[in-house]
């Protein structure tokens, strides 16, 4: 049965430059600070929607996001959700209320610098052809310091992954996305859903721009409490994710060029080996690591040889 939805959503009489899809569960304590960072762009807010989607928080979220968008009715936008049904569902509805050129996945516990939207727009305006460009992306919180495979944004620039595979990306978050290129995220995946949403939109795309200014901030909760740090205890990060993800995207990409692409080859190889340098959740039987441990041997035959040594 299909979760109600109350949705406050002020009809646009023009296309803004940019909507920012804000998917808020439990995140009081953070919600203000996100959002500051929104609306304290130094870019004409009249070209920025914001959309929040509250997925039946049980904090008083839902009472921040009212009060928030009676403060910017003509730039906030509330999605208030009877039942909650995960951040991909959240995306989806968010991104189907929206109507910004481009598009940005933003967390509600994290920030973006005030100069995202102006870099990002004038990095459009002088590349008309590319439909995905990445910014820095930078911990806070309980973990400092820049993220590894981000340290080489030191100049704006077009990637192509053919010539240039190891430029892998793995998120969504510091992404703004050409509205005519995002699909919709797949609600039966808990964890890992960036990776497969952006991989499988750079095997469409096969390029990307690199944002050396803006920063976006992510923050690891001091509590661990976020989707993201609680991953590693999930069932589905070992049971699903390796199938719907990993085996998913090699398909795929065997379904188009008869191989697995070698940018695809470096991002699943670093996503398995990171994976690989924790421990497997206690709670796991011993059929799950079993199945776990051949799924992971199975995709890594996909894997070259000299990508898994580099």
């Amino acid at each position: 049965m299909t979760a109600k939805k109350i949705v406050k959503v002020v009809m646009r009489l023009s296309m803004p430059t940019f909507s920012f899809i804000v998917p808020v569960y439990n995140t009081a304590k953070y919600l203000n600070e996100a959002l500051e960072s929104l609306v304290n762009q130094d870019f004409d807010l009249d070209e920025i929607e914001i959309i929040l989607i509250n997925d039946a928080s049980t904090d008083n979220s839902r009472d921040l996001c009212i009060e928030w968008q009676t403060r910017y009715p003509e730039v906030i936008h509330l999605i208030d959700k009877e039942q909650n049904e995960g951040v991909s569902a959240a995306r989806n509805d968010g991104f189907a209320a929206s109507h910004g050129r481009y598009i940005n996945f933003f967390d509600s516990d994290d920030k973006w610098s005030n100069n995202c939207c102006s870099e990002v727009n004038e990095f459009f305006k002088a590349h008309r052809n590319i439909r995905l460009a990445v910014a820095k992306y930078h911990f806070f919180g309980s973990q400092k310091g820049s993220h590894p495979l981000y340290e080489h944004y030191t100049e704006d620039t077009i990637v192509d992954v053919a010539t240039e595979p190891s430029f892998i990306h793995s998120s969504v978050n510091n992404c703004f996305i050409a509205r005519e290129v995002v699909h919709d995220f797949d609600i039966s995946i808990q964890v890992s859903e960036n990776f497969r949403f952006i991989n499988e939109l750079l095997l469409t795309l096969g390029e990307y721009g690199i944002l050396s200014k803006p920063i976006y901030w992510y923050r690891r909760r001091i509590d661990g409490s976020s989707v993201a740090q609680r991953a590693l205890s999930k069932r589905s990060f070992y049971t699903v994710t390796p199938y719907k993800v990993y085996d998913y995207l090699c398909k795929l990409s065997k379904a188009r060029t008869g191989g697995v692409a070698p940018y695809l080859q470096f991002a699943i190889a670093y996503d398995i080996f990171q994976r690989l340098k924790r421990r497997p959740w206690a709670g796991l039987t011993e059929a799950d690591l079993a199945s776990y441990k051949d799924i992971l041997t199975t995709i890594l035959q996909d894997i070259d040889d000299e990508i898994i040594a580099e």
